[in-house]
């Protein structure tokens, strides 16, 4: 299952998509892991890195056949072995779309979209002992006013709580911005706003959110609005959580239909892509530069041809300031790239680190973005190729 609410359509010649495509840059992407089977579902969610072990945790998700894992990929002596930790039944959660987080224990949390008591998904938690692991579902939808169908992975806060999204539900039926808070060992859920769809409030958000660890303002998206989707803050006062929509896309050459969250820089502006518009209609990265009102720029606009076509993932921001991210489709072979964007003078500049080939070979349709380890190695997942999927890593 995919998070396209927006979709975009713009006939391009031939001739001035290949005027635009770029080379593609040195790098090696090696395979680490092909799904086989579709129980146990395609990967979809970013990867969680262990630096202590070089462990990759990640979700599978499975809308035909079976209710989805979590997963553990553990290098060893050159070789990547699998365990499974959690298989979804159903009642426990189903089809998770959303990536993982951990706490200082090691604890793992995520979202499952479907499932749980009444079938309206789950948030849970993974907790290990002994080596086995213990999954334990925190909160289960209701798909009333609390909301429904979360998408989303999670973000924490010191205190332990948890803040995240669900597509639907809500007061008005258009998504909610929810928390998790603990007390006791009791976890209770507080909708801290329902989307209504009008007036440039946005609506389905399917992503999750991005908290500023100094002022706890809480930054999210919706992929859908009265005109191309919203970018917009929570942030708390006295007790009140004030909601604000601090950029609306208009559908056109600024970018629609936001289906990844957004990443903070170092000077507090934010970054991330839209699925469609942009100057060619197939997807956009932008920047939001913080100050009395935000300012939005394309720093990049996709042309659908070789540097790929309609991003779905959040972004990775490495220290040097480049940006990288996929592309759910395009490239050379339709498939799907990996990208960085460097910038050298105000101007940004695309480079193609890996173009996707076809189901048989390294996989296609890349959902979820890339994550880094200490020595700049790319970690990812595909959707689909080969059998179910796969999870992939890039050396640049």
């Amino acid at each position: 299952m995919t998070r396209i609410s927006y979709a975009a359509s713009l006939a391009l010649s031939a001739a001035i998509l290949a005027s635009l495509t770029l080379p593609a840059a040195a790098a090696t992407e090696k395979v680490l892991w092909n799904f086989q089977g579709a129980k146990l579902g395609s990967p979809v969610g970013r990867l969680l890195l262990r630096k202590s072990t070089g462990a990759l945790f990640g979700t599978g998700s499975s809308a035909d056949n079976g209710y989805g894992q979590v997963f553990r990929l553990t290098p060893s002596g050159g070789i990547w072995k699998i365990k499974t930790l959690v298989k979804f039944t159903g009642s426990n959660g189903a089809n998770p779309e959303a990536g993982l987080i951990s706490d200082s224990t090691g604890a793992l949390y995520g979202t499952t979209h479907d499932g749980g008591a009444y079938g309206y998904g789950t948030v849970f938690k993974l907790s290990v002992s002994g080596g086995i692991w213990t999954e334990t579902v925190l909160y289960n939808f209701t798909g009333s006013s609390d909301g429904a169908n979360p998408y989303c992975d999670l973000v924490m806060d010191s205190s332990g709580a948890l803040y995240g999204t669900t597509e639907n539900g809500g007061s008005n039926g258009w998504g909610t911005v929810f928390e998790l808070a603990r007390s006791g060992g009791t976890w209770t859920e507080t909708v801290l706003h329902s989307f209504n769809s009008f007036y440039g409030d946005g609506a389905t958000p399917v992503a999750g959110l991005h908290r500023d660890a100094a002022s706890g303002i809480l930054y999210g998206t919706t992929s859908s609005s009265d005109q191309g989707g919203t970018v917009f803050a929570l942030s708390q006062s006295g007790g009140v959580w004030l909601y604000e929509v601090i950029y609306d896309f208009t559908g056109g050459a600024d970018g629609a239909g936001p289906n990844a969250g957004v990443i903070e820089g170092p000077k507090h502006n934010l970054y991330g892509t839209t699925y469609a518009g942009g100057a060619y209609g197939y997807g956009t990265v932008f920047e939001l530069v913080s100050g009395f009102d935000w300012t939005e720029k394309v720093l990049y606009s996709f042309t659908g041809g070789s540097d790929g076509s309609n991003p779905l993932a959040a972004l990775h921001l490495d220290t040097s300031g480049a940006l990288y991210g996929t592309t759910y489709v395009g490239g050379t072979n339709g498939a799907g790239v990996v990208f960085k964007l460097t910038q050298s003078g105000g101007v940004w500049t695309e480079s193609v680190l890996h173009d996707f080939d076809d189901p048989i070979s390294d996989g296609d349709l890349p959902e979820a973005g890339v994550i880094a380890d200490s020595a700049g190695n790319l970690y990812g997942t595909t959707y689909d190729g080969v059998d179910f999927g796969t999870v992939y890593e890039i050396t640049p």
